[in-house]
């Protein structure tokens, strides 16, 4: 199709989680038939503590340094076309708008924090946006008194069956400050499938990467796990690559294929856990601490009730074959093909009704410039 496509999302250039839902909700868009598809950078709509805080949370304080800095410009450069705007200027941008996935509704960070509803595309009219795994990030009884109604005003400004959400506790607050009921989808990430992102990874540049067992370490808070991470890779005879260690050039698919191919993730990041999902890479998710991060534990129990699991950290096992034994991995395959059609179906639907409506807007207006 010619109309465009302006996909609004958390933009942290060097998380690894955040650069590859972004690709992967593009390239679901040009699927399913959309050929200009942009994500739009919304600059100065957000006070400078937030940028700052966001930073300091979203990257633990390490990420985007070094070496692996080439390799996220890169691929950004490849497979993400941007836009910068100014959340005020929003309505004046032609196409459809998609806002998600990732945390762009965390009150707390970057975009999220918007006092100008750049997060809802609150100025756009809502016969030309949708909502696709919107994430909150946290609970109903987190979401700050003073966001309710800036936030209530923003959903509401949607039709109710253009919004989805990536977490149940998702749907939880939309329901309680719109009294709608959306549906929870998955993560974009999981709307392509594992021989999707192996077409796509590359071998990172780490000596005798492919001749000796290793597990994968990608920690985005406080190292509290070190000793966890030590004692189960001693175990089980693994070497541990460490994915934020300084002056090694790991990007965006050099992190697939380390997750694809490692014996075990050792992680307190969600997308780390989705591709360990994906490749059946056995994981040992343990809680993210770090000063001011605000609980993003809904986001791992929605994961686990999409693969049918009770947990995904197992933290009573030792050895990588009792980790190996919990994932019933056909059976995960199965529930992850289910919502994943589920999802592309809901996708599908969606932004075929916006195209439709949007066309129809413009040939009612034959003199204004095609959306």
């Amino acid at each position: 199709m010619e109309m465009a496509v302006n996909i609004i999302t958390i933009v942290d250039r060097y998380n690894y989680g955040n650069r590859l839902q972004n690709y992967a909700l593009a390239e679901s868009l040009k699927a399913l038939g959309f050929e200009h598809v942009r994500t739009i950078r919304v600059v100065d709509s957000r006070p400078r503590s937030y940028l700052r805080d966001m930073r300091r949370a979203y990257r633990g304080g390490k990420q985007g340094r070094g070496a692996a800095q080439r390799s996220f410009d890169q691929f950004t450069k490849a497979f993400i076309p941007f836009k910068k705007t100014k959340g005020k200027d929003l309505a004046g941008i032609p196409g459809l708008f998609v806002i998600g996935s990732d945390q762009v509704w965390n009150p707390s960070w970057d975009i999220g924090a918007s006092l100008d509803g750049a997060q809802f595309a609150l100025q756009v009219p809502g016969a030309r946006k949708a909502a696709y795994a919107a994430s909150f990030g946290i609970e109903l009884g987190a979401l700050p008194e003073e966001t309710r109604e800036l936030f209530r005003e923003g959903l509401l400004s949607f039709d109710e069956s253009m919004l989805s959400v990536r977490e149940d506790e998702g749907a939880a607050i939309v329901e309680n400050l719109t009294g709608w009921k959306v549906p929870a989808v998955v993560d974009p990430t999981i709307l392509l499938d594992s021989a999707a992102w192996r077409a796509r990874a590359r071998v990172p540049h780490i000596d005798g990467i492919k001749k000796e067992p290793f597990c994968v370490k990608y920690f985005l808070g406080d190292e509290r796990a070190q000793q966890e991470v030590e004692r189960l890779s001693a175990a089980n005879g693994l070497n541990v690559v460490d994915i934020l260690a300084p002056n090694v050039e790991i990007g965006p698919l050099e992190f697939v294929w380390l997750i694809d191919h490692a014996s075990m993730v050792f992680t307190d990041s969600f997308h780390a856990a989705v591709f360990s999902l994906l490749f059946h890479t056995p994981c040992r998710v343990l809680e993210r601490t770090q000063k001011g991060q605000c609980d993003m534990a809904s986001r791992f129990r929605t994961l686990a009730a999409v693969a049918g699991l009770d947990d995904i950290g197992f933290a009573d096992c030792r050895l990588l074959e009792e980790y190996a034994y919990r994932f019933k991995w056909d059976e995960i395959d199965v529930r992850l093909d289910e919502h994943r059609r589920g999802s592309l179906d809901w996708l599908q639907r969606t932004m075929g009704f916006l195209a439709g409506t949007s066309a129809r807007l413009v040939q009612s207006h034959p003199t204004r410039r095609e959306l």
